[in-house]
């Protein structure tokens, strides 16, 4: 899980850190997150004073590896809130 950078606008060549997962405490901060057949997580710090958002691609492999978990330590703690898309 990888903070998020800004890339600006993404064309053919745009260099992007091998990553099954973005996390961002920077207001305003876009993230994008594409799935196929993998579930999309996004996990929240509700904290409204030290606010942030991961997003996760989660497979099989990456379920077992622990990216969820990852996701959490990533966000530094604090009340947490998951969402778990289709």
């Amino acid at each position: 899980v990888t903070q998020a950078q800004p890339r600006g606008i993404v064309t053919p060549g745009t260099v992007f850190d091998h990553c099954d997962g973005l996390w961002s405490d920077e207001r305003g901060r876009a993230m994008l997150l594409l799935t196929a057949d993998c579930l999309p997580i996004a996990i929240a710090r509700t904290d409204t004073r030290r606010s942030a958002v991961a997003i996760l691609h989660v497979g099989w492999r990456g379920l077992l590896a622990g990216i969820a978990a990852a996701g959490v330590r990533a966000l530094g703690g604090g009340r947490l809130a998951a969402a778990i898309g289709p």
